[in-house]
């Protein structure tokens, strides 16, 4: 089943969203070390928008039994507004210490983003956007909000960030090597009762996807494998694998080249990135 992307060609922008999640021990970025948001100074008239959709939106302190949820910001704060219809810089997560690029848009007469994933995590979380100046210094950021995540953490989860934006990197997941709906995982087919699930899929560049392989998976080799959706550049991928304590157990890295797109996204393929193999006895 082949999707349809639409990439969405935007205003080059400088704002960093930055999701940070308290307790987590990795320290993987893309970045480079993580911003102090927490000495920027706070814009009353820049608010966060957390939601998913089963719930619907979420409130600061409150609680979600749902691990994927999307970030909506408006009236971001310009750091040079002298210029109409430009948002000076770029749009950034980080999730778990890992920033990735986001998109932003022209919304109502001002600039924000829409529906940019994060995925949250067992116990406290930790979310705040910021807006950085052309040079890559602070400038203004939201209120700090806390959610609570009160699900269990997965068996192993794989998260998939890439170095590009306007480009289509895909997270898989195979159960002995046996590409049918009970047994892949994928966009198409992003939850499978009692073995896997995929959070979100990021069509427009940097990601993050989060897999998560259940504590209910029945036992196999699962194989975590990536594929070059669509794309016009190089792109160099990352896939860190997760505990169930949501600890780094390793890092991955690849890259794809524009000759290795793939033909089939639900077959295996020779320009496959097969990550690694996850065991359940």
């Amino acid at each position: 089943m082949r999707k349809i992307t639409l990439i969405l060609t935007v205003l080059a922008c400088s704002l960093f969203v930055i999701f940070t999640l308290t307790g987590c021990n990795t320290s993987a970025t893309k970045t480079g070390s993580l911003i102090d948001w927490q000495s920027i100074p706070v814009d009353p008239d820049f608010i966060l928008d957390i939601y998913n959709y089963t719930e619907g939106s979420l409130e600061n302190n409150s609680s979600t039994d749902e691990r994927a949820a999307y970030v909506g910001c408006d009236n971001l704060p310009d750091p040079i507004p002298s210029t109409p219809d430009y948002f000076d810089g770029s749009v950034w997560t980080i999730t778990n210490d890992v920033q990735t690029r986001a998109n932003e848009v022209y919304i109502s007469e001002n600039f924000g983003i829409l529906e940019q994933p994060i995925s949250l995590r067992n116990g406290t979380n930790t979310v705040v956007a910021v807006v950085l100046n052309t040079d890559g210094s602070g400038y203004k950021r939201t209120e700090a909000w806390t959610i609570n995540g009160t699900f269990s953490n997965p068996l192993y989860r794989a998260q998939l960030t890439w170095d590009t934006p306007d480009n289509d990197v895909d997270l898989h997941l195979v159960r002995n090597d046996t590409w049918d709906d009970s047994n892949h995982c994928y966009y198409y087919n992003d939850t499978i009762l009692d073995m896997a699930e995929l959070d979100y899929d990021d069509t427009d560049g940097w990601g993050p996807e989060n897999m998560s392989l259940e504590e209910t998976a029945p036992s196999g080799n699962y194989k975590i494998i990536v594929k070059y959706f669509y794309g016009e550049v190089t792109v160099n991928a990352t896939v860190d694998i997760f505990d169930q304590n949501d600890a780094v157990v390793s890092t991955h890295t690849h890259q794809f080249t524009t000759d290795d797109i793939c033909v089939d996204d639900d077959a295996p393929e020779a320009t496959d990135w097969i990550v690694t193999t996850l065991l359940v006895p």
